[in-house]
């Protein structure tokens, strides 16, 4: 039997501030015309991370996301 994999992964950037914690997700429910534009990348993030941690240190926008694989059973 095998172990989980755990993966970590740091996203550093210098834009604006922007902590993808605190933004609304889309609702995919919603007819294409009436939604708005984004947000999908941040949704699929939240559903495959088992978990996600941001920080704004030194004008960097610092968002580091942890996935865990499972092996096939």
């Amino acid at each position: 039997m095998q172990d989980n994999t755990r993966i970590k992964m740091v996203i550093i950037n210098t834009g604006i501030r922007f902590n993808p914690l605190e933004a609304a997700l889309p609702d995919t429910n919603a007819p294409l015309d009436e939604r708005q534009p984004g947000g999908l990348g941040i949704m699929m993030a939240h559903t495959l991370a088992s978990r996600i941690d941001y920080q704004f240190h030194d004008q960097k926008n610092i968002i580091t996301v942890f996935m865990e694989i499972k092996p096939d059973e």
